[in-house]
């Protein structure tokens, strides 16, 4: 399920916003970066608990969100994260971001 759509957006998105230009869309940059972590790292379940908890990331009509969107129905329609991956912890965006800024 590895989506190369999804890394491209979110990789695009990465790169306009540590250029200065303002992403549309309800994702701050954090959160973008986990987005790409579970993508590279094939960690389907634990992008899909992300998005569980954090369902604004669906919400509009930007690339990100379409791209999400569609990842969710595929899980829901298949069901195959769900049966051969324990339940997933979602990491605390703010403990995230704390660690990456005291490097």
């Amino acid at each position: 399920m590895a989506n190369k759509r999804l890394l491209a957006i979110v990789t695009a998105l990465m790169l306009a916003a540590s250029g200065g230009q303002s992403a549309l869309g309800a994702f701050t940059f954090s959160q973008l970066e986990l987005i790409e972590q579970f993508i590279l790292n094939g960690q389907w379940a634990l992008l899909k608990a992300f998005i569980d908890e954090h369902p604004e990331l669906l919400q509009g009509s930007d690339a990100l969100a379409r791209e999400l969107r569609e990842f969710v129905a595929a899980v829901e329609e298949s069901g195959v994260i769900s049966t051969i991956t324990p339940p997933a912890v979602v990491p605390d965006i703010a403990v995230v971001a704390t660690a990456k800024d005291s490097y």
